[in-house]
């Protein structure tokens, strides 16, 4: 199961892997990522939205949510381990393009 924050957290610790659930204010969820060396996770590199966009993926944050924001986390956490999704100086991206 995917794990869940606080928009408020900080020093989060990652025990599913590198992306999370956040819990905004609003009560509705997004898709963050670990970054490494900030106290609380950040918005995903625009390669993973190309990639969620592409496979009609839940990231959140939006009117009206379809409460597949946790299956999302899971899949891409899934990716990590599959290499499909790397870390690439800092910034966890989905694809082959390497940023220098």
């Amino acid at each position: 199961m995917a794990q869940t924050v606080k928009y408020s957290e900080d020093g989060v610790k990652y025990t599913q892997g590198p992306f999370v659930a956040v819990e905004l204010p609003s009560g509705n969820l997004r898709v963050e990522v670990e970054c490494i060396g900030h106290e609380c996770p950040v918005l995903p590199d625009a390669s993973i939205y190309i990639l969620a966009r592409k496979r009609k993926l839940d990231m959140g944050n939006t009117k009206e949510p379809t409460g597949q924001v946790q299956s999302t986390v899971d899949l891409l956490n899934s990716l990590v381990l599959t290499r499909e999704v790397f870390l690439n100086n800092n910034t966890w991206m989905h694809g082959c393009i390497e940023r220098r």
